[in-house]
């Protein structure tokens, strides 16, 4: 099955098919008379009826910008030397930034496994604290 080729609609194009589907006319009817996927006519629609907007910028959710801040922030640097960092600087940052992002999308900038994330910063006993008890139980048992 040879791909289809993308093509571009202009918003002018994408007003007037959601004014065709404003006045009645079928999804359906619109879909096949202009070679449209129907999935592109709902996002139109959508659009349309939220922002009234076309532009991706103005139509993306609030996840969707925060990602796209973050993938920026890796593309300026911040995060491209933290990337090459040890386990515990990775999990600092995550730490640090989970008010702002998804650790989800943390972890893939920083190329690190979520699992990896999760198990580094468990609460683990201080060094200090076994440190303490060991010392204690040798002297007892002495």
């Amino acid at each position: 099955m040879p791909k289809r080729q993308r093509r571009i609609f202009t918003s002018e194009f994408k007003k007037q098919m959601v004014q065709l589907y404003e006045n009645r006319k079928s999804r359906a009817a619109i879909v096949e008379e202009y070679g449209l996927t129907a999935s592109a006519l709902d996002r139109w629609i959508n659009q349309a009826q939220t922002t009234g907007s076309f532009k991706e910028k103005e139509n993306r959710s609030l996840e969707e910008t925060e990602l796209m801040a973050l993938r920026t922030l890796e593309d300026g640097g911040r995060y491209s030397k933290a990337s090459g960092a040890d386990h515990g600087t990775k999990v600092a940052i995550i730490r640090n930034n989970l008010d702002k992002y998804l650790v989800s999308a943390l972890c893939n900038v920083l190329q690190i496994a979520r699992s990896t994330y999760y198990y580094e910063a468990k609460e683990r006993p201080n060094e200090d604290v076994s440190t303490r008890l060991i010392v204690d139980i040798f002297h007892k048992n002495r």
